[in-house]
């Protein structure tokens, strides 16, 4: 299975609209993810969207579970990372499942080649030597050289409402730098699976 998959109009407009509803509740009532400020994150118990999401989610990746379910609204660039980290259920990280819900101006997701088991490139990877054109280096201006030194061949995925973008964890991330566009807000729902239990 590839690395990473990008499928159009998977969620209604009544769908999309629906989750921005939360979490706009979410920013007036409560408190976000401390280590993702000034970006908003709050958690989500997955039954409450499952019912909706599940099939979706399982024809793209197969059978999984679903440890970390949360509503997003980014204002600041995220930099390369990874999202390899243990899981509360103690099962192999699978994919990430990204569905855009909201952005004022243009925005992309951007997905690398390289992966790894640490949160952010390091000292242990390879510098790639890549030649990013014009492009791709706008899009990049907020990642440092060092983690850009680092990552290869990347795979950008434009924002649309609606859609669903899935990577594996332990795929080197990032957004492009959205504010040169423009763009000062993005809102997100984002699912983070594990391979499902035996």
């Amino acid at each position: 299975m590839t690395y990473l998959q990008h499928k159009k109009n998977v969620l209604s407009l009544k769908q999309v609209t629906q989750f921005r509803d939360i979490l706009n509740s979410f920013v007036k009532s409560k408190k976000p993810s401390d280590g993702l400020l000034p970006n908003l994150q709050y958690g989500v118990d997955y039954k409450h969207v499952r019912e909706q999401l599940h099939h979706i989610v399982f024809d793209l990746i197969g059978p999984h579970d679903v440890p970390g379910c949360f509503l997003q609204r980014s204002v600041k660039p995220h930099a390369i990372h990874s999202d390899y980290e243990p899981s509360p259920n103690g099962k192999e990280p699978y994919f990430a499942i990204l569905f855009p819900l909201y952005c004022d101006g243009p925005a992309h997701t951007i997905v690398f080649a390289e992966s790894s088991k640490e949160a952010i490139p390091g000292e242990k990877d390879p510098v790639t030597s890549y030649s990013f054109d014009q492009s791709q280096q706008k899009m990049l201006s907020h990642v440092q050289e060092y983690s850009l030194d680092r990552v290869s061949r990347p795979q950008t995925i434009m924002w649309q409402p609606g859609d669903v973008i899935v990577w594996k964890r332990e795929h080197f991330h990032c957004s492009d730098n959205f504010v040169l566009n423009g763009t000062t807000i993005k809102e997100s729902l984002v699912l983070f699976t594990t391979m499902e239990s035996s």
